[in-house]
C-alpha cells in the first residue's frame, strides 16, 4: 500500500511532505508561520506563472483588461510580475503547442530583397 502513494504524486505530497512543511513551519514560527503558508502558496504559484508566461512571451499586465476580470481568482494580472525571467520576444519566445502558441513569425525579407 505504500507504493501506492508514489504512484499518485499529489497524494505523496499530502501524506509525506506536507506534514514535514507544515511542522518545520510550527517549529520554527509558531502560529505566524502556519497562517502564512497559504500567502507563500499563492506567491509561488504567482511566480511560477508569470515565469511561464515571459517565456512564452506573453505580458500579462500589458494585456490586463480590468473589465474582463472578476474579483479575487482572477484578478491576479492586475498584481505587479513575480516573473524570474524577462519577457522574450518573439525571436526566441518558447512555443507550447498544445497550450494554443502560434508558430513565430519571423521577417523573411533578406537585404537583397529590400
Amino acid at each position: 500500500m505504500v507504493g501506492f502513494h508514489w504512484l499518485n504524486p499529489p497524494l505523496a505530497v499530502f501524506t509525506y511532505l506536507a506534514p514535514k512543511i507544515i511542522h518545520g513551519l510550527y517549529s520554527r514560527f509558531g502560529v505566524a508561520g502556519c497562517l502564512a503558508l497559504p500567502w507563500l502558496t499563492l506567491s509561488f504559484e504567482k511566480a511560477s506563472y508569470d515565469t511561464l508566461a515571459a517565456v512564452r512571451g506573453y505580458n500579462p499586465e500589458k494585456e490586463h483588461d480590468p473589465s474582463q476580470t472578476g474579483g479575487f481568482p482572477s484578478g491576479g494580472s492586475a498584481l505587479p510580475s513575480f516573473a524570474l525571467l524577462p519577457i522574450r520576444g518573439e525571436a526566441d519566445r518558447l512555443i507550447i503547442s498544445f497550450l494554443g502558441d502560434k508558430p513565430r513569425q519571423l521577417e523573411t525579407a533578406t537585404a537583397g530583397e529590400q
